[in-house]
């Protein structure tokens, strides 16, 4: 939550004067700093405990990264042993990323992994490819490439049925597949609209998503709409 709060108020900080943002954003930033394990990346504990996750660590990173973007200064060394994090979560032979260990299954919440088993999304590997594109794409194309593959054989499907909606997943695997471009990024767009357009609801307060999905519980469906918004921006943008 902090990670993601960060983010936008460093997006959103043209809004306000120089004299708002910047204390408080400075503070968000020094926050996440504190919260990192030295030479990783970050998880739940907000003092260093040696724990870390791919997802968490990449949230951190793009708020970082957005700070960064305003002015506020992130060493770099911030960015490398996080990254190095994520390679080791890699496995070099499936080129999945794995949540807190090499190629292990996407993380679900307490209760979710029956109705929505984990083994049916790739959002770690999702992670680890928008973070590469964004921060080390230089050096990673045939990773970016092999597990972009993994993303594509596990496109969006509106199936609650069979558990495999993934708002998450939908919307950070249409942003790291829209940097990766080409025929895998149309096969995915193509697949996100038809799952998330039709699926939209109407009423006088405008277009929502129900909150039904792996990440959603009781009154959720702000969350759930901003995902998919954020999946739409990124298949359309």
């Amino acid at each position: 939550s902090h990670a993601v709060a960060t983010r936008a108020w460093f997006a959103t900080r043209g809004s306000r004067g120089e004299d708002e943002w910047k204390p408080v954003g400075q503070a968000a930033v020094d926050a996440i700093l504190r919260a990192r394990n030295p030479y990783k990346g970050w998880r739940f504990n907000h003092l260093p405990d040696g724990d870390n996750d791919t997802f968490t660590t990449g949230l951190m990173l793009f708020a970082l990264d957005e700070a960064r973007g305003a002015g506020v200064k992130v060493a770099p060394h911030v960015f490398a042993h996080a990254m190095e994090f994520v390679d080791e979560m890699t496995d070099p032979h499936t080129w999945r990323t794995g949540y807190n260990t090499t190629g292990s299954a996407d993380p679900r919440l307490w209760g979710k992994n029956k109705a929505f088993p984990a083994t049916r999304t790739e959002l770690c590997t999702a992670m680890g490819v928008l973070l590469r594109t964004s921060f080390r794409a230089e050096d990673q194309n045939e990773v970016i490439v092999r597990s972009a593959a993994l993303l594509s054989a596990s496109p969006p499907v509106w199936d609650l049925e069979a558990g495999k909606i993934d708002y998450y997943y939908w919307a950070f695997g249409t942003e790291a597949l829209s940097a990766v471009g080409g025929m895998t990024f149309e096969h995915w767009r193509d697949r996100v609209l038809a799952a998330l357009v039709p699926h939209q609801k109407q009423d006088g307060d405008g277009g929502w998503w129900p909150a039904i999905d792996a990440w959603s519980v009781d009154d959720t469906t702000v969350h759930a709409t901003a995902c998919c918004a954020l999946a739409l921006r990124a298949a359309i943008d």
